[in-house]
């Protein structure tokens, strides 16, 4: 039993080979539904999820897992481990590392180290790869948070919804929310930067989106080859296969996932949406 115990949550897009593999503890984001709140994962699966977001006319919310929440888990865990290391969504697009700084201040049975990834879906997702191989070698928790910090400067996340119906809507846009609320035919590829988002493009066709990540991440890899790509779909599995193959054409090198980053992201981004996420070593 490793020393180090690895906790974070869904909008880590991870797939779930890799959660089995290394034993990731993940903690369920609520779902939020006019008839009532469902941990996500355990009180909805995915499918039905997003049945219900095509079919329903009021968006859903999410929010983070409660204080209580993280206080059970960390309790679990300190059962069998000294140090508990949690990894989170940027806190300026959630709460959950807030509710999780709360949840550790009643734990005195185990170390609670906090980490803000500054990402979201895989952005986030392969941060927690890299603790995750570390915790495994038996490094020790300061140079793993070395190690995280590095990786967080390098990191490239982009997406491209394929409505911008739930963004407009999204609390989580922030201020390019008004942008989109007056673009007309127009998809935009979408990015993280210092733990918000940002417009990075405005371009006229789904295809177009999809090539702009493409150039992005060749401009953000500048000839340095990225050991991983990370390719999140919000149900639309076919499509991101598709371009995984066109991300695989042009880094061949890469090792690359792929993953539904679920309902925390589709609530945001809706159905359809496509993203890349990868670091320079």
């Amino acid at each position: 039993m490793p020393r180090i115990a690895l906790v974070t949550n869904n909008a880590a897009a991870l797939p779930p080979d890799m959660v089995e593999r290394y034993g990731i503890t993940l903690v369920p984001m609520q779902i939020n539904f006019l008839d009532g709140n469902y941990e996500e994962g355990s009180d909805i699966g995915f499918q039905e999820f997003y049945d219900r977001l095509e079919r329903e006319d009021v968006i859903p919310s999410t929010s983070p897992p409660s204080v209580s929440r993280y206080v059970r888990t960390f309790r679990s865990l300190a059962a069998n481990h000294e140090i508990i290391l949690s990894i989170h969504i940027s806190s300026t697009l959630g709460a959950a590392y807030q509710n999780a700084e709360a949840a550790a201040q009643q734990i005195s049975e185990a170390r609670v180290v906090l980490y803000d990834s500054g990402m979201v879906a895989l952005g986030m997702g392969l941060q927690v790869l890299t603790a995750a191989r570390l915790i495994e070698q038996g490094v020790g928790i300061d140079a793993i948070l070395a190690a995280l910090g590095r990786q967080r400067g390098r990191t490239l996340m982009v997406f491209a919804p394929a409505t911008l119906r739930y963004l407009r809507n999204s609390r989580r846009a922030g201020p390019i929310a008004t942008t989109l609320a007056n673009l007309l035919g127009i998809k935009p590829v979408i990015g993280v930067s210092d733990g918000r988002l940002e417009l990075i493009d405005r371009v006229r066709s789904w295809d177009g989106a999809l090539n702009r990540q493409l150039d992005e991440a060749a401009r953000f890899c500048a000839g340095t080859p990225p050991p991983e790509v990370g390719i999140c779909h919000t149900n639309a599995l076919s499509e991101a296969e598709a371009f995984a193959e066109r991300v695989r054409a042009q880094l061949p090198a890469a090792q690359i996932y792929i993953a539904d980053a679920g309902p925390i992201m589709a609530v945001h981004t809706g159905p359809g949406a496509i993203g890349l996420a990868t670091y320079r070593p």
